[in-house]
């Protein structure tokens, strides 16, 4: 069984991304824009029904086209590949093929959700006391399906993560040969990913504490917060991309698919 290297991998991803991320924004500039855009906008809705909705289909929008560039990224970390010869918004294959893994990926959360929603709501109404007020033991009971929810989501988050570079590599998910190579590294990838994300999201909670001033609380961000937070959200998501692509070839290992650079 073939373990993670963590601190090895971490220091991979810092270096491919340093080294080559004028390649990386070059291979996907077009979704990388639009996403940005996107998203940017979608941060200064409001709360409202209306600016709810629109900032849900911009997200949406925003997460469709970023397929696009996690598969140019993925392609051209594991392969070398470099896309810019294609047209900046074709669809083929790799691309549907991730779209139904996050499908995959999404029905389960729901179906994670759903199973312990039932039964907190089943807790709550069978503790709730005459006066309509919860117990202390239905909360604590609540907080610990809470907790058991997440460490699902994640532990599902992890088991199918390698889905995703396999379909933008292969067009096909292999779902067996890529569930079985996070088998005994599920804490190893969680690592990574923590290790490559957290110091970015980090950075940008400060930026965007720095430009909130001393202004009441916002129900939306401002222009200038809202581009920034795009503009480095992307930059998160080209780490998350690495990562996921060298733990790829790490262990599902594909030497003769790897990027030069890599064994350089």
């Amino acid at each position: 069984m073939l373990k993670l290297p963590v601190m090895a991998v971490t220091k991979e991803v810092y270096g491919f991304v340093f080294r080559e991320f004028i390649n990386l924004l070059r291979v996907a500039w077009a979704p990388v824009i639009f996403v940005i855009v996107l998203t940017a906008f979608s941060h200064q809705q409001g709360t409202g029904p209306t600016e709810s909705a629109v900032g849900a289909l911009l997200i949406i929008a925003a997460s469709l086209i970023n397929i696009l560039a996690f598969v140019r990224w993925i392609r051209f970390v594991v392969l070398g590949e470099d896309e810019t010869s294609r047209s900046i918004f074709a669809v083929g294959r790799y691309e549907g093929q991730v779209l139904l893994a996050y499908l995959i990926v999404f029905g389960l959360f729901f179906a994670v959700v759903m199973f312990f929603g039932l039964i907190a709501l089943g807790l709550h109404l069978a503790s709730t006391q005459p006066s309509g007020q919860p117990t202390s033991a239905s909360l604590a009971s609540l907080a610990i399906l809470a907790l058991l929810a997440l460490f699902c989501v994640f532990y599902v988050s992890i088991r199918m993560s390698l889905a995703f570079p396999s379909s933008a590599v292969s067009g096909q998910m292999q779902l067996k040969q890529t569930i079985a190579a996070t088998k005994g590294n599920v804490t190893r990838l969680f690592s990574v990913m923590i290790l490559t994300a957290f110091p970015l999201i980090a950075i940008l909670a400060f930026v965007i504490f720095l430009l909130s001033g001393d202004a009441e609380v916002q129900t939306a961000m401002s222009p200038l917060q809202a581009w920034i937070a795009s503009a480095f959200g992307m930059v998160i998501q080209i780490f998350g991309a690495v990562a996921l692509g060298i733990s790829y070839i790490k262990l599902v290992d594909l030497p003769a698919a790897r990027h030069q650079s890599l064994t350089s």
